[in-house]
């Protein structure tokens, strides 16, 4: 691990041709930047990184969007389709946390995940996928 990496994951990567092993690093301030946390992902010979000032969550979605382009996928619990923090848990602990969003229900303490724990790669979904889930979650809590 970096020095600088406050926390180091070991992460399954999925890719067209099969799963390799690879590595989130965590800082809680970037370089240059105290007011942002960064990830950087090696995968085998290659390095994505990205920041975020709204926490581990968005830096790992902007990890996530590059890895798209190569058609690569993270099998962490922050890839799942039904995963996204709230605004108070994007905040806490940098963003490591977040809800394991229940449709028609307000998510609660025990829906807490870990968004760099394993998940299965059936539950791995795209940004945008997680993205428009949150949203219909949100209606489904109108709707309720």
């Amino acid at each position: 691990m970096s020095e600088n990496a406050s926390v180091r994951y070991c992460v399954m990567i999925v890719t067209n041709t099969g799963t390799l092993q690879g590595e989130l690093d965590l800082w809680n301030e970037a370089p240059q930047n105290d007011e942002m946390v960064q990830i950087t992902l090696t995968a085998g010979e290659r390095v994505f990184s990205a920041q975020s000032e709204d926490g581990f969550f968005f830096a790992l979605q902007n990890v996530r969007k590059q890895l798209d382009a190569h058609n690569i996928a993270i099998a962490c619990t922050g890839s799942c389709l039904n995963v996204y923090p709230s605004p108070m848990t994007a905040r806490m602990d940098n963003g490591e946390m977040a809800y394991r969003l229940p449709l028609e229900r307000p998510a609660q303490k025990p829906d807490l995940v870990n968004i760099f724990e394993p998940c299965k790669i059936d539950e791995i979904s795209s940004v945008s996928e997680q993205d428009n889930f949150y949203v219909h979650w949100l209606e489904s809590l109108r709707k309720s």
